[in-house]
């Protein structure tokens, strides 16, 4: 059995290489850009901001995701986010 077809988080991630889900094209992204942030996801994808954030999330505890914290001086820091070995 392959890693793509190894049933995880109560999804089924040969689903998301098999077809063109939302979950794919997000990752799609992620390949073909280093990183990004939600709002770049949301702006590409034609979704919200609160859409990409819980397929992100999903994405992340399925281990295919990983958030990368960027500061730049004074406030709170920004994040972006990028695929992990497994995606």
């Amino acid at each position: 059995m392959s890693n793509r077809s190894q049933h995880c988080g109560g999804h089924n991630q040969g689903d998301l290489y098999s077809q063109e889900t939302p979950d794919r094209v997000l990752l799609d992204l992620l390949f073909r850009n280093e990183s990004m942030t939600i709002s770049e996801l949301a702006s590409k994808m034609g979704v919200t901001a609160t859409a990409v954030r819980q397929r992100l999330s999903r994405l992340t505890t399925m281990g295919l995701v990983d958030r990368v914290t960027i500061r730049s001086g004074r406030g709170r820091p920004s994040h972006s986010y990028r695929m992990t070995g497994k995606g």
